[in-house]
């Protein structure tokens, strides 16, 4: 998923990393991060309940020089 402040990579291992890319406000979380985390979270749980289970871990990072303001 890839959005305008939330992107979300799932990669090997059943590792999903969100990044949130709102650097130039220290990631403040917005109505729109809070939105697509939330959508971002909701797949995760629609694949589960498909009896996917790849996602093993997800880890959540912020873009530039904070994590979340």
């Amino acid at each position: 998923m890839s959005g305008e402040v939330v992107f979300a990579n799932a990669g090997e291992r059943g590792v999903v990393q969100v990044t949130l890319r709102h650097a130039g406000r220290l990631n403040a979380m917005s109505r729109a991060m809070w939105r697509q985390l939330r959508e971002v979270f909701e797949g995760i749980q629609q694949q589960a309940e498909r009896g996917d289970d790849s996602v093993r871990c997800v880890l959540i990072a912020g873009e530039g020089g904070a994590f979340c303001a």
